[in-house]
């Protein structure tokens, strides 16, 4: 399925990408970029990025067909025409990057407010990465096309406890695409 390949897009962009310019000694400096399920020791790991086909916190966000009604969206840029008994389909798919920053161990940051600092750095070039990525052209074997990408959502948010500077947030992402019936 085509959220699958834009996953991994997503992905393989924020590899490629999201440190340059950095060390790896610098707090900014993105320890695990993965696709999916994270599996391993988040504060032993240090920051990571995991990139999601859907929005696992949120079972309500899920992909919607674009409908009669929505055809004139309002800064799509698109006109788009109804789908149809034997024509075609409009699809959002939807998907998630979520930022998990531990300001803890040998990236330590002296006080929250440092960590903050660090913290919505981070976010910001996820988000920069994200504003960056093109999508259009990609096919699944199904013949789903992917047209648009773009971020509709963000979050961010203080975690841990006292000396524990942690970081958590979430960029949701939506692609239009379409495909021939």
């Amino acid at each position: 399925m085509i959220k699958y390949l834009i996953a991994e897009v997503v992905r393989e962009y924020l590899e490629n990408n999201l440190n340059t310019g950095l060390s790896e000694k610098e707090p900014y400096w993105v320890n695990k970029i993965e696709s999916f399920r994270y599996l391993s020791n988040p504060a032993s790991d240090g920051t990571r990025v995991v990139v999601y086909a859907d929005n696992p916190d949120e079972i309500e966000y899920r992909d919607a067909r674009i409908d009669a009604n929505q055809t004139q969206m309002f800064g799509l840029g698109y006109n788009l025409p109804v789908g149809e008994v034997g024509g075609g389909h409009y699809w959002w798919r939807r998907g998630s990057v979520r930022i998990d920053y531990y300001g803890i161990g040998k990236i330590a940051q002296p006080d929250r407010y440092d960590a903050a600092e660090v913290g919505y750095a981070i976010l910001g070039r996820v988000h920069n990465c994200l504003d960056r990525i093109q999508v259009s052209g990609l096919i699944d074997p199904y013949g789903e096309q992917a047209i648009r990408f773009s971020v509709i959502t963000s979050s961010f948010k203080e975690s841990g406890g006292n000396k524990v500077n942690i970081w958590r947030g979430m960029l949701c992402w939506q692609v239009l695409t379409q495909r021939e019936i």
